[in-house]
């Protein structure tokens, strides 16, 4: 070893320094699971958007092909379309007050609205699709929730026995 470099010598207590590890450890796992409850919920709502984004995109690709969308009549189409959904979304919650003609009422008119929209941006025969496509779309999804649902509730059971 060179002599000019000294190294200090330090003495080691190690049963201190496993205490100290200890109550170290704990604290980081109290912590954690503290905040591990209050994230849940974000985390959940997170994971219902991003399904929600993942049904969006596939609504989208679906009712492209079904219309046969032209790149500059998508361009034109999906801000109408967005605004169909919007009105029937909120004609939906408001419906929730009303008896179930009414509400039916309320958005059968909103289709007649937005059938002569899509017809300026598409002939009428696709602008008559495009109901079609989204019925056909919506349960497509509605059968497919209550299948994973169905299949859920059978890996539970099998479960439990």
């Amino acid at each position: 070893m060179n002599p000019l470099i000294k190294i200090p010598s330090y003495r080691i207590n190690y049963t201190l320094m496993k205490k100290w590890l200890i109550i170290l450890l704990m604290s980081v796992g109290v912590f954690s699971y503290g905040f591990s409850q209050e994230v849940e919920k974000p985390q959940q709502q997170q994971q219902q958007q991003a399904d929600g984004g993942k049904i969006r995109a596939y609504q989208i690709a679906w009712l492209t092909s079904k219309l046969n969308l032209k790149p500059e009549e998508a361009e034109r189409f999906w801000p109408v379309f967005n605004q169909y959904q919007e009105e029937v979304r909120k004609a939906r919650v408001e419906g929730k007050n009303l008896t179930e003609v009414e509400k039916e009422q309320k958005i059968l008119d909103i289709r007649k609205k937005y059938f002569e929209e899509f017809s300026k941006v598409l002939n009428r025969e696709r602008a008559d699709r495009v109901f079609k496509a989204d019925n056909e779309f919506r349960d497509m999804i509605r059968k497919e929730i209550q299948e994973r649902r169905q299949m859920n509730q059978e890996r539970r059971a099998g479960l439990k026995q």
